[in-house]
């Protein structure tokens, strides 16, 4: 370890801002391989739990078996802080908190320290500690303690110290694990625990860089020491990439709560976190849809690929394009990074999420709006037609209707909706006529005739619309005048598929209360009669299980919002990200262990005791999505002429009066029974949170990129409405037309003030 003067890191963390993050979180592992559910490499970089720190955790951080971390610890006199609750005495916080540099940062004695962890190389983890004096240290010398802790579920961890180093092994399984320091540092002590190596240094009353590496494997200790020499440059290397990043990011600011503010951070991180590198069948980036199990998905990969575009399109588009390109079959089967299938139903078929799950053609169509770029486009419309033209040739029955293959392939795994028998990979296609199916190859096939005149291909356009035009219409037959709502068709009894009365699928009934069902609302697929039946279905799914998972809640809200239901769009909007960015910037693990906090969690339930999932999940970082859309209200345009957007801010700006049923509350709803006659059940109850108030405040999404465009959207709420600015980064014409707004420039200008109406939609024009 060596020690020099230096001006500490307070200013280069300004990336993120000098933040007040939650203490715990993931470093990306580019290098994490899984070849199947069992077999991998690479481990998870994750927060330690007891104490500050990181490190690795194998074979997966869902359950995982071994682990070895680099932990912080610091004593005065007689005084010692080691847990996280002793931190936590010391105000200690997370002021830098990105996928590629995680900091700890506390005050003791007088000092101030800035604990930086970044992966300095595949087996490398580089621990940078800044010291500042902000005030005179008096008494005894302020020490730092660094512990290599070595752990195993089954068996025992055995540590040794080989000559200055640190040494843990974790078995034959599992790397030898190295706590490295400079060689001429002198320590005050070097301890010896059963499963964990303590080093001890000295913090003097002056700036100074303290450095040290936990290594692994054979070459450990080489590379370790290796990357010390190379700690400053590493570093500024590290916080210039999140300097680039949060650059081009849309950024919360202004009077949003604390931890919506830091919640926005956590969702961009994790998405970013889960674009992987190229590597084995990958010519280029792709998304890897989770830190645990890293493998391609289309339904995760599309959405994670639509959320990353409003911060880097152009990464967005090249991860989007590599899930269709390089993984083995038309159908984008879902297949770990060496092309390994991960998805195989009962008959020996390989399967990919189907063109439901997650609606895959419309996250892409949203990348494409915003930023219109067709030479991207002439790229991936093949591929995407031959997706389509796949599952019209290879997943429609004996009349012509698409059918899954296996829940596996609906992303409803083992749903009762859809297989009576509750297999992942049971034959499924002789049960169910499911109405979302052919509602989403409507939308799927209306997308690709939009992005075939896009390129000026009008042959392939009208082609497509005929097949749209088709499914459209054997969805209407699924329409159900009776409930007023569209149903499943159930081959076997040649009938609609009758509600079983048993809530046995997330706490649901999914043969009644199908969140998917109100797909149809898209794309204008429902009538104008049959979708204004649905605005009372659309109420019942702004409860369990609809809000607690991602891709029934992104189904629920777009459908809500294409009807016209912006109102039921914001507040469910709004409750979801209060819930969700509340729990994820928690700074204990106190009551609840998990879902870990300062990453995407797999999904967001009411009840965090319940969570059963995996953390960095890339679609549980979708509230950002939700956030923008339908509590600001900034949705693209499908006109693609110059710069045009949309505004349907929240009604009732900051949603104050969002409703305070709590969830001892409950409402009843109505159900059909197999003969039609109506039952009421009790409605789960949703969370109601008291989420931003609007009063006074102001609320301004920053740097918002869109088609070559950038500016800051701010809101203010009024007696009258919501005073809206547009700041651009360049002087422009800007005209807003709506129903109760009307606004034209008269001049090119960079600021332009207008009156907008919560719920309403105002189309905005931006021209040179």
């Amino acid at each position: 370890m060596s020690s020099s003067s230096h001006s500490g890191l307070s200013t280069q963390h300004s990336a993120l801002g000098a933040g007040d993050y939650t203490p715990f979180g993931y470093l990306r592992n580019p290098f994490a391989v899984a070849r199947s559910w069992e077999e991998g490499e690479g481990g998870g970089l994750r927060a330690t739990l007891e104490r500050p720190g990181f490190g690795w955790v194998y074979p997966w951080p869902r359950q995982p078996s071994s682990g070895a971390g680099l932990e912080l610890g610091c004593s005065l006199g007689a005084h010692t802080w080691h847990t996280r609750a002793d931190f936590a005495q010391l105000g200690y916080r997370s002021a830098h908190h990105s996928c590629l540099v995680f900091s700890y940062d506390w005050r003791l004695a007088g000092l101030e320290l800035h604990a930086c962890f970044l992966l300095a190389e595949r087996d490398v983890l580089l621990c940078v500690v800044d010291v500042q004096p902000r005030a005179a240290v008096d008494g005894s010398t302020p020490l730092l303690h660094l512990r290599l802790h070595g752990w195993r579920r089954a068996g025992a961890a055995r540590a040794r110290l080989v000559g200055q180093d640190g040494l843990v092994e974790l078995g034959a399984e599992v790397p030898p694990h190295w706590l490295i320091l400079g060689r001429d540092e002198p320590l005050v002590a070097a301890t010896l625990e059963a499963d964990a190596v303590i080093f001890t240094l000295p913090l003097e009353a002056r700036s100074q860089r303290l450095v040290a590496t936990l290594a692994r494997g054979p070459r450990g200790q080489e590379a370790g020491r290796a990357a010390l020499a190379r700690a400053d440059h590493l570093l500024a290397e590290r916080l210039e990439e999140d300097r680039a990043f949060w650059a081009a990011c849309p950024r919360l600011e202004g009077d949003w709560p604390a931890h919506w503010r830091n919640g926005w951070v956590y969702d961009l991180e994790t998405t970013r976190m889960l674009i992987f590198p190229p590597g084995g069948i990958f010519t280029d980036v792709w998304p890897a849809w989770m830190v645990d199990w890293p493998r391609a998905v289309l339904a995760e990969g599309s959405l994670d690929t639509m959320r990353l575009s409003y911060a880097q399109p152009e990464l967005a588009q090249r991860a989007a394009l590599s899930l269709f390109r390089d993984t083995p079959g038309p159908n984008v089967p879902c297949v770990f990074q060496g092309g390994e299938p991960n998805m195989v139903a009962a008959d020996g078929s390989v399967c990919g999420t189907s063109p439901a799950w997650c609606i895959p053609f419309y996250n892409l169509w949203l990348l494409y709006l915003r930023t219109l770029d067709r030479a991207w486009l002439a790229e991936l419309l093949p591929h995407l037609e031959a997706y389509l033209r796949w599952w019209l040739a290879e997943r429609t029955d004996e009349q012509g209707w698409v059918v899954y293959k296996c829940t596996w392939e609906s992303g409803e795994d083992a749903s009762p909706r859809l297989d009576p028998d509750r297999e992942g990979d049971h034959v499924i296609a002789a049960f169910t006529r499911p109405v979302e199916l052919q509602a989403t190859l409507s939308h799927s096939a209306t997308i690709l005739a939009c992005f075939a005149r896009e390129l000026g291909q009008e042959t392939t356009a009208t082609a497509w619309e005929g097949v749209a035009a088709e499914y459209r219409r054997r969805t209407r037959q699924l329409w159900d005048p009776r409930s007023g709502r569209f149903r499943d068709w159930d081959k076997r009894r040649n009938a609609f598929i009758a509600p079983s009365g048993a809530s046995d699928y997330w706490g649901s009934d999914p043969t009644r209360f199908s969140p998917l069902s109100l797909a149809p609302l898209l794309f204008g697929v429902a009538t104008p009669a049959q979708r204004a039946r649905l605005r009372t279905e659309v109420e019942y799914y702004a409860a369990p299980p609809a809000i607690e998972w991602p891709s029934w809640s992104w189904v629920v809200l777009e459908s809500a919002a294409w009807a016209g239901y912006h109102d039921f769009a914001a507040r469910v909007a709004a409750e979801i990200v209060e819930r969700v960015y509340r729990a994820n910037d928690r700074r204990s693990l106190e009551p609840h262990a998990r879902p870990m906090p300062g990453v995407a969690p797999e999904y967001w339930p009411l009840d965090l005791a319940s969570f059963q999932g995996s953390d960095a999940y890339g679609w549980g970082a979708n509230t950002a999505a939700l956030l923008l859309r339908h509590v600001v209200g900034f949705l693209e345009s499908p006109f693609t002429a110059g710069c045009r957007f949309r505004l349907v801010p929240a009604g009732g700006w900051g949603l104050a009066d969002a409703g305070t049923r709590g969830r001892g509350d409950a409402e009843t709803r109505g159900r059909e029974d197999a003969g039609t006659r109506r039952y009421e059940e009790p409605l789960p109850a949703s969370p109601r949170p008291r989420v931003p108030a609007s009063a006074g405040g102001r609320y301004r999404v920053a740097n918002l990129g869109y088609r070559g465009w950038r500016f800051d959207l701010t809101y203010e709420s009024t007696a009258d409405g919501i005073e809206t600015t547009l700041e651009l980064a360049e002087a422009a014409h800007c005209r807003i037309e709506g129903k109760a707004t009307r606004y034209r420039s008269r001049a090119p200008a960079r600021l332009h003030r207008f009156r907008l109406t919560p719920g309403q939609t105002a189309n905005v024009d931006f021209r040179f």
